[in-house]
């Protein structure tokens, strides 16, 4: 259904090319028809009613159609517009002929060519129409891909590879990535603890928006922040925070507080790794695997939950895991995580359970220091 507002101060010829109109459109279009007498009434229920179509008398008392075409040009610039004149006047035809809506026709042309002028103007509102369809589903469909995008670049972010830190700076903005690849940047790597290995991606994705709402709320003042989900497990998500311009603030506290109010919020713990100083690009990736693998051993026990883990760009061969009472040692058995990983994705299974009882057969987990777990090692 399209609407038309027929404008002229003498009322036989609206009546005239009302007829005209209803009889010429009735096969082609579905239309309503309204008729005013002046560009004042025309203005007045524009304000009230939408108008595909103007039709529209160039000389009027009080104001022209030619003032009144620009008045509504102001607001509503997709209305299509048809001047009707009683002669061919030029000057106004001139100024309005840049105007890719409106057009310009004598009340002396045949039926048949003014209603195949305002055919014209339906046409070009259907074309229209269906080009904001498609713009549309266009946005919607690239709204719900960001997240898979962002995803994308950051894990290559993450684990390094030949990009140049302008091909990555021009991914992030594309994918609306906030962070700055040239500028230094924390890493923070979490995984929810006591989740099962089986648990549905919808259900991990759910935790990890809890995550990262929260960590909004004492982050979001003082750094840009993007998050990265690493797939196949049910851990961790990664964060990417940078210093804002302004800011020279640290993490020092605020992965606790995270803590606390997630286990508030969920009923669950976070554990966390964290870089205890702000990663240049190029140690990015030597950090990210640090971390992946300590979190991946996390993991898997369930007395160790909700620690704060500080990582460095050093080759240190320990580390210390710390809670509230507890301190862990050595992390060079953890290293030989991502072997064990290579063995499970080359299905060689002697190897794998060989490798996975030397890194866990020299660990014993105790529970009575101060009612909280700590792992020591007895080499």
């Amino acid at each position: 259904m399209y609407s038309i507002l027929l404008v002229d101060d003498e009322q036989d010829v609206i009546e005239y090319f009302q007829r005209m109109l209803e009889n010429g459109l009735a096969e082609y279009a579905d239309v309503d028809i309204y008729t005013v007498y002046s560009s004042k009434e025309a203005l007045e229920l524009f304000e009230q009613y939408k108008f595909d179509i103007v039709i529209t008398d160039v000389q009027m008392p009080q104001m022209s159609g030619i003032d009144m075409y620009h008045r509504i040009r102001e607001q509503w610039s997709k209305t299509q517009i048809i001047f009707l004149s009683g002669y061919m006047e030029f000057q106004y035809a001139y100024a309005i002929a840049q105007d890719t809506h409106a057009r310009f026709i004598t009340k002396m042309e045949p039926t048949e060519k003014i209603v195949n002028t305002v055919l014209q103007a339906i046409e070009e509102l259907e074309q229209e129409f269906h080009e904001q369809e498609l713009l549309n589903q266009a946005i919607a469909t690239n709204i719900k891909a960001i997240p898979l995008l962002q995803n994308n670049y950051l894990n290559t972010y993450l684990n390094g590879g030949d990009d140049t830190v302008s091909d990555i700076q021009e991914d992030f903005q594309y994918a609306e990535i906030r962070i700055d690849p040239a500028k230094p940047v924390y890493l923070v790597g979490m995984i929810i603890d006591g989740l099962p290995f089986d648990i549905k991606p919808k259900e991990l994705e759910k935790y990890s928006r809890f995550v990262y709402s929260i960590g909004e709320k004492y982050l979001s003042a003082d750094f840009e922040s993007a998050s990265y989900l690493y797939e196949g497990t049910k851990f961790p998500l990664f964060w990417i925070l940078q210093r804002k311009i302004d800011s020279n603030a640290a993490l020092d506290g605020r992965l606790e507080y995270i803590q606390h109010g997630f286990s508030r919020t969920i009923d669950k713990t976070l554990t966390c790794s964290y870089s205890e100083k702000i990663c240049a690009y190029e140690d990015i990736p030597h950090i990210y695997e640090k971390m992946k693998n300590t979190l991946g051993y996390c993991s898997y026990s369930s007395d160790i939950t909700e620690n704060l883990i500080p990582c460095t760009d050093e080759e240190l061969e320990g580390f210390e895991l710390i809670d509230s009472s507890a301190r862990v040692i050595k992390r060079n058995r953890l290293d030989r995580i991502q072997e064990l990983e290579s063995y499970m994705e080359l299905d060689r299974e002697e190897q794998y359970f060989v490798l996975f009882d030397d890194i866990v057969q020299p660990l014993f987990i105790y529970k009575e220091w101060k009612g909280n777990s700590c792992i020591r090692s007895l080499l």
